[in-house]
């Protein structure tokens, strides 16, 4: 099992944007992926579209089980890139 943090004190140098990003890309190549968020403000929660509710907070003071803060975003579906349009050219030779 490998383990990837993001990591940064300052705000803004897009933390969640990578975090999220490398997790739907791992996921998307067929890893198993956990994302942990211990953001205060639960921004990769968000970012997935949940509902934020007992967290990691709640798991490390006991008033809540694995199970109550264990959620799955959502179910990813293996995909085939497509490609993009090619565009024609016009006959001087400009797009």
């Amino acid at each position: 099992m490998r383990k990837i943090a993001f990591t940064n004190a300052k705000g803004g140098v897009a933390k969640t944007t990578t975090c999220v990003n490398a997790g739907a890309g791992l996921a998307r190549a067929g890893y198993r992926t956990l994302l942990v968020d211990c953001d205060t403000q639960a921004q990769v929660t968000k970012s997935l579209g949940i509902q934020a509710g007992e967290g990691l907070a709640e798991l490390i003071q006991g008033d809540a089980g694995l199970g109550d803060v264990q959620v799955e975003a959502r179910e990813i579906k293996r995909f085939s890139p497509r490609r993009a349009p090619r565009h024609r050219r016009s006959r001087t030779g400009s797009p």
